[in-house]
């Protein structure tokens, strides 16, 4: 039948699929902010970190936030950490890399300093679906 059609497991083994890197911010060998090198993918699906603008500074030193704020002068300060990942997203999209993303975010990517984050996304592609709450 049509479920037999498929190996068990569905995904293949993940070891050599998986690395552990900063996802958002790489440095070059002279300790400068650099763009950190993802795959080409046809789809990336995620759940990227919340970590709300004001608490940066109190989970990561202040040295590798001014770095990271540096490397995205886009994104406010106070962003929400889940804005870089989207931002990545959208410019991996922009540079041809991925076709589609589907990330997950709290309600605060919509309001305050992290909003124009999506905003621009609508201004260089498109979101085609979002919902406001799931259960």
């Amino acid at each position: 039948g049509y479920a037999q059609a498929f190996a068990e497991p569905i995904l293949e083994e993940l070891a050599d699929n998986i690395v552990r890197k900063d996802a958002i911010l790489a440095f070059d060998a002279d300790g400068n902010p650099t763009e950190p090198e993802w795959p080409r993918v046809d789809v990336i699906v995620g759940n990227p970190p919340f970590l709300g603008g004001q608490k940066l500074l109190r989970e990561f030193n202040n040295d590798y936030v001014s770095r990271l704020r540096s490397h995205y002068p886009n994104l406010h300060a106070s962003t929400d950490l889940v804005a870089y990942w989207f931002e990545k997203a959208r410019q991996q999209i922009e540079h041809g890399f991925v076709k589609r993303v589907g990330l997950l975010a709290t309600q605060s990517i919509r309001k305050g300093f992290t909003r124009p984050v999506l905003d621009h996304i609508r201004s260089s592609g498109n979101i085609f679906m979002a919902w406001s709450d799931r259960d």
